[in-house]
C-alpha cells in the first residue's frame, strides 16, 4: 500500500473500497434510478430479476474449489471481483423492487417517512457506521472476530435501529442529514 503501485493498485482496483468496482454499483444505481419506478411492470422485474441474478451469483462460487480460481468466482469483498459487483447489484435491486411493491402498504401504515428519512441522509448514516459502528466495536474490541454471526445480526440490527431514530427525528426539524447539509454548503461554494 506504501507505494506508489500499490497505492494506486488498492484505491482503483483491490482495496477496501476501490474506485472502479464501486463505480459499478453507482451507474447501476443511476439506471435504476431512471427507470420508471412507479410502475408496477419495473417494480416487478427489479424485484424479480435483481432475486434471480443475485442467487445465479453466489452458484459459481460453491461449484468451484481450484484455489487460482476460486478467487475470481466468489462473493467476498475484499477483494471486490465481478460475482460480488453482480450478487451486490442484484440483491439491491431486489430490496428496491420489493420496498416499491409494498409501498402502497407502508404508506398505509405511516411507515413512509421512517423509511424516507434514513434514505435522505445516506452520506451522514455511512460514516456513521464507520464512525460510530465499527468505532465502538473497535473499542470494545469486538473486531477481532469473537462475534458470532447471531451476534452480528443483533449488532447490525440495533444499529439500523438507532439509525432509523435518530433519522427520523432530524427530520424534523431539518431537511438534510448534517454532512448532506455540509456538502451542500461546499458545493455552493465552488459556484
Amino acid at each position: 500500500f506504501w507505494t506508489v503501485s500499490g497505492f494506486l493498485r488498492h484505491s482503483f482496483y483491490n482495496g477496501w473500497h476501490p474506485v472502479f468496482p464501486w463505480l459499478s454499483f453507482l451507474l447501476f444505481g443511476m439506471w435504476i434510478g431512471r427507470q420508471a419506478l412507479t410502475t408496477l411492470s419495473v417494480q416487478r422485474r427489479l424485484a424479480i430479476w435483481g432475486a434471480v441474478v443475485a442467487v445465479l451469483a453466489l452458484i459459481p462460487g460453491q461449484l468451484i474449489h481450484d484455489p487460482e480460481v476460486v478467487d475470481l468466482l466468489n462473493t467476498t469483498s475484499i477483494p471486490p471481483g465481478p460475482f460480488y459487483i453482480i450478487a451486490g447489484s442484484g440483491s439491491a435491486a431486489a430490496v428496491i423492487g420489493v420496498i416499491l411493491l409494498l409501498q402502497p402498504t407502508l404508506s398505509h401504515l405511516r411507515l413512509t417517512p421512517w423509511l424516507a428519512a434514513p434514505g435522505r441522509q445516506s452520506l451522514t448514516l455511512y460514516v456513521a457506521h464507520i464512525l460510530l459502528g465499527m468505532g465502538t466495536l473497535e473499542a470494545l474490541g469486538r473486531l477481532d472476530g469473537s462475534l458470532t454471526p447471531a451476534q452480528i445480526l443483533w449488532v447490525s440490527l440495533a444499529f439500523c435501529a438507532t439509525c432509523l431514530i435518530y433519522a427520523r427525528l432530524w427530520s424534523l426539524q431539518f431537511k438534510r442529514g448534517p454532512l448532506e447539509m455540509l456538502m451542500r454548503w461546499i458545493t455552493e461554494i465552488g459556484r
